[in-house]
């Protein structure tokens, strides 16, 4: 049931999503319509990023180290949220902490690809979605956001789940054993 989810409603929602962008660009939609667009693409967000969770061995196999991590980040955000509610300091630098979690996803993914011996593309794909993760993290850091990055990342990602779709699909049908 949770694939078919993942199958249809990923691929549903992407391909809502590209209409709209494509009749958003050209001004075909009006504020509601753009809006349910948005909707759908944040669901369809929303269930990839479950979907690559779930499905990565990757995940499966650091777990205990991501927890650790995601663990410490959101410790430094409550307690920065804290200094600001009673008033004794503010920062403003959440930037910062989401630069702080995408290095530490590099540093744990780097040694993992390291150490698979048997790379695939879609490996090579996912390494190049978590540097560009890096650079543009280190690059809002630093005050320079070129918005090129943010659509070339952006479209890493969407590789990255069609692919891992596709080798789910695979996996269901017998005909590979691997799941990047």
């Amino acid at each position: 049931m949770n694939n078919k989810i993942f199958k249809y409603g990923i691929t549903i929602g992407l391909i809502i999503s590209i209409i709209g962008l494509v009749f958003l660009k050209t001004d075909l939609l009006t504020e509601n319509q753009t809006n349910i667009v948005n909707i759908i693409y944040k669901i369809t967000l929303i269930l990839s990023t479950i979907f690559i969770l779930t499905k990565s061995l990757f995940i499966k196999e650091k777990f205990n180290q991501i927890l650790k991590v995601v663990g410490i980040i959101f410790l430094l955000i409550l307690s920065m949220n804290l200094l600001k509610e009673f008033g004794i300091y503010e920062i403003k630098s959440k930037i910062i902490i989401s630069f702080i979690l995408f290095c530490s996803l590099l540093v744990m993914y780097i040694p993992y690809f390291k150490k698979k011996e048997n790379k695939k593309q879609l490996d090579y794909l996912k390494l190049g979605f978590v540097i560009l993760l890096f650079v543009g993290g280190f690059l809002n850091v630093m005050n320079i956001s070129p918005i090129n990055l943010k659509y070339i990342s952006g479209s890493v990602f969407w590789i990255v789940v069609i692919g891992m779709l596709y080798l789910n699909q695979e996996n269901e049908n017998g005909i590979k054993k691997y799941v990047g």
